[in-house]
């Protein structure tokens, strides 16, 4: 019975996550509603509840362990944070947290246990839905809707259809295209060979990707565009000489392409003329480093380093590596590296390996990306689809 419903029910969550997404933007944008609970809030519940019953009844003895290790971290971080308090606000702040964070480790081991049938419903529902949204975004680009935008009620370029907010478009439309990408091209070094209609859902969902308007994106189309041609071996020339005359434009025509950037983003120029070009590029993110840096100099102690200590309602980087060290210390940081090396790393797919760390490195400068209830599971489906369902080793 338990394995019945979990082939099935996370086809389903995976609907209800999506819908009730789109639900939740369109009464935050539309409407003056205050709600408590919102219908994305609600469906993301469900997920953490039906996560953590399978996992009891599947998870095994490796999977336990990290799971320990990261609750014994967090609680020890409960009792060492220089913030701590008796009051409930306080430990329903740091439970929340907690809780996003757990279900990253919770999703992931348990989901060897799909079919392949429940596999290939699950990634037809992400690849379909992003195409139905990338209509959306071209809608809103031509009719330049402001509930499509990624930035609402700016000038600034970017539409993002369906999905509710920026970041959340970023990650989608990362996880969908690694998919298409790693089923249809690596697995033919011809371009040639590759499927009409699957070079064809490619080039959909890279527009739509281009048209989110979000640095992040546009990141991570060109790197993976470099590893492409790496993992190919061709053309090479043309790449380094690509990349070598975009290194050199960088540097002697760096404060222009900053001021243009923040032109296009609708920011006042005098972020680049105050802050310097980092900060245009990081979206504030090294100056609240900073301000992090200097509140641990000043409140942490020896332990803290180890186990972390600090309440994220006060303190937030999002440089997602940053975040887990002041959450969890150093001590987290490792068990995090090695669930990752444990259940992600492929042992014979470079490219593979390849992808997952370009994911994870423009996760790690967006932020929420491993703290999100809903990028942690696209991500988790997605890229375990490809390392569980496919091998192109040649």
């Amino acid at each position: 019975m338990v394995k019945k419903l979990y082939q099935n029910i996370y086809v389903y969550l995976i609907v209800l996550l999506l819908v009730a997404d789109f639900v939740t933007k369109m009464i935050v944008r539309l409407t003056d509603l205050q709600l408590n609970y919102y219908p994305s809030t609600i469906v993301k519940a469900l997920l953490i509840c039906f996560t953590l019953f399978f996992f009891l009844k599947l998870g095994d003895k490796k999977a336990w362990t990290y799971v320990v290790a990261i609750l014994v971290i967090f609680l020890l971080g409960l009792v060492f944070d220089p913030e701590r308090q008796l009051s409930l606000g306080y430990i329903n702040g740091k439970f929340y947290y907690f809780i996003r964070h757990l279900y990253f480790f919770l999703l992931i081991p348990i989901l060897a246990n799909l079919s392949q049938e429940t596999w290939k419903k699950i990634i037809k529902i992400l690849i379909i839905f992003a195409k139905v949204n990338a209509i959306f975004i071209v809608l809103g680009l031509l009719f330049d809707i402001n509930v499509f935008k990624s930035y609402p009620y700016t000038n600034r370029f970017g539409f993002n259809g369906l999905l509710p907010i920026q970041g959340a478009g970023t990650f989608y439309y990362i996880f969908v295209i690694s998919i298409v990408y790693y089923k249809g091209f690596t697995e033919y070094r011809n371009f040639k060979k590759i499927n009409r209609s699957t070079l064809l859902d490619f080039i959909i969902l890279v527009v739509a990707a281009l048209l989110l308007g979000t640095k992040g994106a546009y990141l991570f189309l060109f790197l993976l565009l470099l590893a492409d041609v790496f993992f190919r071996q061709e053309r090479k020339r043309l790449v380094y000489f690509t990349v070598g005359s975009l290194t050199l434009l960088f540097v002697f025509f760096s404060e222009k392409i900053a001021i243009n950037m923040l032109k296009l983003m609708d920011l006042s120029t005098t972020i680049y003329t105050d802050n310097g070009l980092i900060t245009v590029l990081l979206s504030y993110r090294d100056l609240l480093f900073i301000s992090a840096m200097e509140y641990i100099e000043i409140n942490w102690n020896a332990i803290n380093y180890l186990i972390g200590g600090t309440n994220f309602t006060i303190l937030k980087v999002e440089i997602e590596l940053v975040d887990i060290f002041l959450f969890f210390g150093v001590v987290g940081i490792i068990i995090y590296l090695f669930f990752v090396k444990s259940y992600l790393f492929s042992k014979k797919e470079a490219i593979l390996n390849i992808i997952l760390i370009l994911i994870f490195f423009i996760g790690n400068f967006s932020g929420n990306f491993v703290s999100s209830i809903s990028n942690t599971t696209f991500f988790a489906f997605s890229f375990l689809y490809l390392k569980n369902n496919f091998s192109f080793n040649k």
